[in-house]
């Protein structure tokens, strides 16, 4: 499926494992600018450090660091690395 013109064709099943929370799409462009713009007080730097820890938490390549989006939210980047599972309350409080 192609969602705009010239577009990536993306297979459906691959959409389908999304929808069922067992694959996460994570956005080819470094998000620095939508860090910025919700945190203006921080620094890149800072920034940076957090992003860092955050891909670290979930033993994630570090080189994704800047994929993340302010708004992205922790379950849906964890959810599927649980591959069908649950995640138990001491795991959220150490990734919070």
């Amino acid at each position: 499926m192609q969602f705009v013109a010239n577009g990536p064709d993306i297979p459906e099943t691959l959409l389908q494992d999304h929808e069922e929370g067992r694959v996460v799409f994570f956005c080819g462009a470094c998000q620095g600018r939508a860090w910025k713009t919700e945190f203006p007080d921080e620094s890149a730097t800072e920034i940076r450090r957090f992003l860092k820890m955050f891909v670290q938490a979930f033993a994630l390549p570090s080189s994704e660091y800047l994929q993340f989006n302010p708004n992205d939210r922790v379950l849906d980047v964890y959810r599927p690395l649980l591959n069908g599972c649950r995640a138990d309350s001491l795991e959220l409080y150490t990734a919070s």
